[in-house]
């Protein structure tokens, strides 16, 4: 009685132990540092130009500049940024809503913007799209556009309190994942 016992808690002891435990994310931790990433962002694009964003662009980075086509890759953004308009503006970004997703490996960053030009100062918005590389956050996709106004930020607890932690891996099979998304918006 006791080996038929012993014998199927020894094969899920050993199935136990070959299973990882879901490792957590400290969120508010990866928040935080896309906070800094975006800040860093602002104070380079301030203070040196909108050609400063260049650096924090993923190779395959994604922007979207008022009056421009969609620019592909971070060699073509910033030959369009080193040119007029675009050359001798500063843009200062002033995030309204800042998240990552639950395995802190994205994440975006979307607010009110100031413009800076010869003109003077002029009201913008902003997104972005971050990519966490295991080093550093880089910007995957950007975009800005000119703003009537400045962006009014919302009330405070506008915003439902984020989680604190969340799971390193969810399970899903992303490709999968993907496809259901693209078959939803085909839909």
């Amino acid at each position: 009685m006791l080996d038929r016992l012993i014998l199927p808690l020894a094969g899920a002891a050993l199935l136990a132990s070959a299973v990882p435990a879901v490792a957590q994310v400290n969120l508010a931790a990866a928040r935080a540092s896309l906070r800094g990433a975006d800040h860093e962002v602002s104070a380079v694009a301030e203070t040196r130009g909108i050609l400063g964003l260049v650096p924090y662009l993923a190779d395959s980075a994604d922007v979207l500049l008022p009056g421009l086509p969609l620019l592909r890759g971070r060699d073509v953004a910033a030959e369009w940024l080193d040119m007029p308009p675009f050359a001798e503006m500063r843009l200062m970004l002033e995030p309204v809503r800042i998240d990552v997703s639950a395995d802190g490996r994205s994440g975006y960053t979307y607010g009110g913007a100031t413009r800076i030009t010869d003109d003077g100062p002029a009201p913008a918005r902003y997104i972005a799209f971050w990519n966490w590389d295991g080093a550093d956050w880089k910007i995957a996709a950007f975009h800005f556009n000119a703003a009537q106004q400045p962006v009014t930020p919302p009330p405070a607890g506008f915003f439902p309190e984020p989680a604190a932690t969340g799971p390193a891996s969810s399970g899903t099979d992303a490709a999968a994942a993907l496809e259901q998304i693209m078959q939803a918006d085909r839909d």
